[in-house]
């Protein structure tokens, strides 16, 4: 099944595009004035047999959904660790129950997404290792 390709740029706008042409479809529409918006690092489509759900990450830390159906964002995680911590990387699990984040902190988060609540922190004293020296992309 094709969904598109989903696109995000350093103005913060995320748009959909057609996979088989290319063709611009429609940018979503944001929670947030234009002058807020933070620049948009990482996309990922939900696993499933029809997505809909698209989760982005970005420069200030946030989480955002977008509905392919409405056009639009329809929620938004401010992180607690807000500006101090870029987000890079994001991925689902197989199933699509749940993601993680990672960015500047060096830390792995894992969340419900259901709830789009924090289950875990991966850190060294999760993974008995040392951990990332640096940032995660």
């Amino acid at each position: 099944m094709i969904i598109g390709i989903v696109a995000c740029h350093s103005n913060g706008q995320i748009e959909l595009h057609d996979a088989d042409s290319c063709d611009y479809l429609f940018h979503f529409e944001e929670a947030e004035e234009e002058s807020k918006k933070a620049v948009c690092t990482m996309l990922k489509w939900k696993p499933g047999s029809e997505p809909d759900s698209i989760l982005a990450v970005d420069i200030k830390g946030s989480i955002r959904r977008y509905s392919k159906k409405e056009k639009k964002q329809v929620f938004n995680v401010d992180t607690k660790e807000g500006e101090n911590n870029r987000l890079f990387a994001l991925d689902y699990s197989p199933d699509g129950e749940t993601f993680a984040t990672a960015g500047t902190d060096r830390l792995v988060r894992v969340y419900d997404d259901a709830t789009m609540k924090l289950k875990v922190t991966l850190d060294g004293f999760h993974t008995k290792k040392s951990g990332h020296s640096n940032r995660i992309f």
